[in-house]
């Protein structure tokens, strides 16, 4: 492992000598202990402990280590008697394995003498053996593998694969490269000289490189000039057995602030004291102009950059062993003695530097530094200057706030002409001051919004990004998007932004300078869902073929054709609906539907007269014109009158039934006639008194005497005729005004009950005079409320379908049904489906029992689960608390609630998509923190027994605690029965995984919420008044208000642009109440219990 140059901060702190060696006493170096240190006063190296040269002791290593033939063998010391018996055969083995060889392995072979073969035994000696003989390379090296020994009688055979051939045959090149290192070195100088020479041949001759061929070798840093720390080691410990200096090759671990690594390094004897030596870190970089020597003959407590050579060193003395092995093999080290073998000076540094930087950069940025005017460095009072310097932290430290940072600086003298030195470091404290870092703002995404007609702003669909932000720092800006410079549908429009200020929590680090930002922006065109076609006029079939004429609204708008829509279909001939489409155009998109209706004609038909039955016979004994039928053929006449019927046409599908009432005389038998002229005169009587009463002629008698008789006769004849006449209608249909708004009118048929079943029937005649008075009086609603009467368990209502589509398409009305056990209401544009299959449409609500009801509907005899426009089902419930709800009972027994119920006034209002049975329940719930006297009792029940949102703690609701946007917005998602979304939410701000991220994702698409235009939602941030309000105006589907239904409150000026609609709408609406004193506080912010009451009254306020 080797440190390289200024890249942390070991790699900035190795020293050169200052003091040489030349001019000590050789017979100093003879003795046993090294010669006294000069005193050395260690101005930042404070934490210096001092060491007593008196009690050390250098271990084995001084006595059991040799030289053999040139080579200095510590590692077969430490070996046991067998390991040395094998390690001296594997060596004499060795001495002839150089050779120029294609082969890529070689074979060992020699005499089985040693005791023991094993691999415990034969591994350590293998690896003691690689390293103290580095002269011959390829006994290591990456793919370098030796194979079990195989006895074969008296020898043993090992074979070593995986050796480069360069290796090989390069012995020549090997020892040409140490003679040079050492023939220029003379033999009279000082040890510390040699090695400081062989030190300095090593660092010119090889540069570090950890992933150089065979790069653990000498030859490789000796050959080609390129090896691994491993490869430093062994060249050095090689040109010390060529100088006959006891070297060892140390491995371990190298320490430095940004970690550890694999690591190789010498111990060397100088003057019978051993001395660490590590070229690999002292070989700085190829284009030095000097080498340092900051880890030549140091010491075990020698610092650097105040890390013990003993700290940043690590032995690993231990061999483990390989495969096969069971035995590690300890090969401990000699000890280092305490001291460098040369001292260092005092560095003093006066004065200050500093630096100026921005938020982002980092420690290695760091170029330019500003000094203090009486800034100085010296060694003992000579002034030098700095060569190098480096960084305590990691210079890729990211600089985020203002501060002082250690800064090592190394001092360089002038003249190194006098022999190897160690360079002095000064630590200096800089500085740092922050400036504010200049941003850049650049726009991702599009400015949308949905035609409206006007230039309006719209909203960006994406964000603006800041560029030059460091690290984590958080620092936003939002953009306001300017006005549109069309209303017309269309795509790259120029739309200005204007930024906001910086805002988060490191904004004040960055100034963000004045510029404009343009977004391209996008006007879609509106889609035509929910668009109303309705056809002008009634068609009726003449027998040719019609064209419908149609007008388009959406959300108040009409919209023209050829420039806003096309349309398909509305032509037709026969009587029915034909479907029309409706394409938008232009500013708009989609497609809407609604259909053209050409009305049956009413028959040219003759009524019939003239028609007698007798006395008691049934209707069935009367014969009928063709095409007229008795309604009830089974009712018997027992007196003359009037007795429905209907005339059906040869083209029932063109033509409408006619029902008409048919006037049935009575035949009664005739009295005895008596002679006499009295007779005639009683004819005449009776001929005037029929003509008075409207029958025609009396029944006079043909002769006389009996004329007093026919004048009876003739004045009973009228009274029929008058009876008639007063039956032309039943009087049950009545229209009346509701409370100074819409008419209602009322159909009030007759009932039969029977076992506490009422059947009732709403005539042809009635429901056709309820749609005329309907038409005229402009009824909101068509009322059909049976006379009943005694206790009821079902009510049953037959309509003729017919007229129940009368009333949807001529009308616009509701029809309500109305009993005594519930009412129920159909929408109107749910009329024309019930109509559609004919016959009669009965509908009957039933009080199965307890607090369950159940509403069923057929429609020409088949039953109807659901409605377009749904049925709002009423049911009496006195004395019902808040929290009722009702319920759809499931079939795996549970029970789904049905948010939008409401109990007001005694009643229990329940929106439906079609029939259904339901349960009256009373959900709510109590909390220890709201009180039975609290004004927000009623509500907070409200909100928890419609599972709109529960508590904060197992009793407790928290009713003054803020509502924030993110709960808001969950809230509104269970009032509409937790929908689905298309898609999610494309906010920052909002991970997938929050309990909110659903309701937010369907507010969004809803419309309801758009976030603050830079791609964040905000969902912890609280709520206010006015925000509530919009977003409950949005989702109430942004309907029309009244003009400043706010503006009666004193701080109504407080109200925000946008949230005026809304405001107004809710005051309207009986929403929002306001706070007291005649104040709205529409900036306050909105409490749980705020938003309970509101979202109770908003609920109520839909019925």
């Amino acid at each position: 492992m080797k440190k390289r140059y200024l890249s942390s901060l070991l790699a900035g702190c190795m020293v050169l000598s200052l003091l040489p060696v030349r001019g000590l006493a050789a017979e100093a170096r003879t003795g046993a202990a090294p010669p006294a240190a000069e005193a050395i006063v260690y101005r930042y190296w404070e934490d210096l402990s001092a060491c007593d040269s008196a009690v050390f002791s250098v271990g084995e290593w001084d006595d059991s280590g040799v030289f053999v033939d040139g080579v200095y063998e510590g590692y077969r010391a430490q070996l046991d008697e067998a390991g040395q018996g094998v390690y001296d055969l594997l060596r004499e083995a060795a001495k002839d394995m150089w050779a120029v060889s294609s082969e890529q392995s070689l074979t060992i072979t020699a005499d089985t003498t040693a005791p023991d073969w094993s691999a415990q035994v034969l591994a350590p000696a293998w690896y003691a053996l690689e390293r103290d003989h580095p002269e011959w390379p390829w006994l290591r090296g990456e793919g370098v593998t030796f194979s079990v020994p195989v006895l074969e009688e008296a020898q043993v055979t090992i074979t070593i694969t995986g050796i480069a051939e360069e290796v090989l045959s390069g012995r020549e090149a090997l020892s040409a490269a140490v003679e040079e290192g050492v023939a220029e070195i003379p033999a009279d100088i000082e040890a510390g000289d040699r090695l400081q020479m062989i030190h300095d041949y090593l660092c010119r001759r090889a540069v570090y490189d950890r992933e150089a061929d065979f790069g653990q070798t000498a030859y490789s840093a000796l050959v080609n000039g390129r090896a691994s720390s491993a490869g430093y080691a062994a060249a050095f410990k090689l040109l010390c057995d060529a100088l006959g200096f006891p070297c060892v090759h140390v491995s371990g671990l190298g320490v430095q602030n940004t970690g550890m690594e694999s690591h190789d390094w010498n111990y060397v004897k100088v003057w019978n004291w051993w001395y660490a030596v590590d070229a690999t870190w002292d070989d700085i970089r190829e284009d030095a102009e000097f080498i340092a020597c900051d880890f030549l003959l140091a010491g075990g407590d020698t610092l650097n950059c105040e890390l013990r050579f003993q700290e940043s060193h690590l032995e690993c003395n231990v061999w483990s062993g390989s495969e096969g092995t069971t035995d590690a093999v300890a090969f401990p080290y000699p000890m280092l003695y305490p001291e460098a073998l040369l001292p260092r000076k005092t560095v003093a540094v006066f004065g200050t530097m500093y630096a100026q930087v921005s938020a982002g950069q980092t420690l290695g940025s760091i170029t330019e530094f500003d000094y203090s005017p009486s800034f100085v460095m010296t060694v003992e009072g000579e002034e030098f200057s700095a060569y190098r310097s480096c960084w305590k932290e990691d210079p890729n430290t990211v600089l985020s706030e203002p501060g002082e940072y250690e800064y090592y600086l190394f001092i360089l003298p002038a003249d190194r002409s006098d022999g190897p030195f160690a360079d002095d470091v000064a630590k200096v404290v800089v500085t740092v001051t922050m400036t504010q870092r200049t941003l850049a703002a650049a726009v991702q995404g599009t400015v949308d919004k949905v035609y409206d007609g006007t230039a309006g702003a719209g909203t960006l669909n994406g964000s603006v990004v800041l560029e030059g932000v460091a690290g984590a720092d958080q620092v936003f800006v939002t953009a306001i998007p300017g006005p549109y410079p069309g209303a017309s549908a269309g795509e790259d429009y120029p739309v200005v932004l204007t930024l906001s200020p910086l805002f988060g929590a490191d904004a004040d680090k960055y100034v963000l300078p004045p510029q404009t930002l343009t977004a391209s922006g996008r006007i879609l065109p509106k889609p035509l869902t929910g668009a109303a076609v309705v056809q002008d006029g009634v068609l009726t079939y003449h027998g040719g073929a019609q064209t419908g004429a149609f007008t388009v609204t959406l959300d108040g708008e009409t919209l023209t054709p050829g420039r806003d829509y096309t349309i398909s279909g509305g032509q037709a001939i026969d009587a029915g609906e034909t479907a029309v489409t409706v394409t938008g155009m232009g500013n708009y998109t989609g497609t809407a539907g609604g259909r053209m209706v050409i009305e049956k004609a009413v028959p040219s038909c003759s009524i019939p007269e003239g028609l007698e039955a007798a006395p008691g016979a049934p209707l069935s004994t009367v014969p009928l014109p063709s095409g007229w039928a008795w309604l009830a053929p089974e009712t018997e006449a027992a007196s003359t009158g009037a007795f429905p019927a209907v005339y059906t046409p040869a083209d029932p599908a063109n033509y409408c039934s006619v029902e008409r009432d048919l006037t049935v005389t009575v035949q009664s038998e005739s009295a005895p006639e008596a002679p006499g002229t009295s007779g005639g005169s009683g004819g005449d009587t009776g001929d005037s008194s029929g003509d008075t009463s409207g029958s025609g002629e009396g029944t006079g008698g043909s002769g006389e005497g009996s004329g007093s008789s026919g004048g009876g006769s003739g004045s009973s004849g009228g009274g029929s005729a008058g009876s008639n006449g007063s039956a032309a209608s039943s009087g049950s249909v009545s229209t009346e005004q509701s409370g100074g708004s819409a008419s209602v009118t009322t159909i009030a048929p007759a009932s039969t009950v029977v076992d506490g079943t009422a059947v009732a029937a709403v005539s042809s005649s009635d429901m056709a005079e309820a749609v005329a008075q309907a038409r005229t009086g402009g009824s909101g609603e068509v009322v059909i409320a049976p006379k009943t009467a005694g206790d009821l368990e079902r009510v049953q209502v037959s309509i003729p379908a017919w007229s129940v589509g009368q009333v949807g398409s001529r009308t616009g009305a509701d029809l309500t049904i109305c009993t005594p056990i519930a009412s129920v209401t159909v929408a109107n544009r749910s009329l024309a489906g019930l109509s559609a299959s004919g016959g009669s449409v009965v509908a009957a609500v039933e009080h199965t029992g307890g607090s369950v009801y159940a509403l069923s509907i057929t429609a020409g005899g088949r039953a109807v689960e659901s409605l377009d426009g749904g049925v709002t089902l009423r049911l009496p419930c006195p004395g019902a608390d808040p929290g009722t709800v009702a319920v759809l009972p499931q079939d795996d027994g549970s029970r789904l609630v049905l948010r939008r119920s409401a109990a007001v006034d005694g009643v229990l209002t329940v929106p439906l998509s079609g029939p259904a049975q339901v349960e009256i329940v009373s959900n709510g719930r109590s909390f220890d923190d709201v009180s039975a006297s609290s004004w927000a009792y009623g509500a907070v029940s409200f909100a928890s027994g419609h599972g709109l949102f529960s508590g904060t703690g197992a009793n407790t609701f928290s009713p003054d605690l803020n509502m924030t946007r993110g709960m808001l917005a969950t809230v509104l998602h269970n009032l509409a029965d937790n929908p689905d979304s298309a898609h999610s939410a494309a906010f920052s701000d909002v991970d997938s995984g929050v309990y909110y991220a659903d309701a937010v994702a369907w507010a969004f698409e809803q419309g309801i919420v758009s976030g603050y235009g830079s791609g964040v939602f905000g969902a912890e941030d609280s709520v206010t008044r006015e925000q509530l309000a919009v977003m409950l105006y949005r989702t109430a589907g942004s309907p029309s208000a009244g003009n400043g239904g706010s503006r009666g409150f004193a701080d109504s000026e407080a109200i925000g642009g946008y949230a005026s609609t809304a405001m107004d709408w809710a005051v309207e609406t009986g929403i929002i109440n306001g706070v007291g004193n005649g104040r709205l506080d529409p900036q306050g912010l909105a409490t749980r219990a705020q938003v309970a009451q509101m979202l109770k009254n908003y609920v109520e306020s839909r019925f």
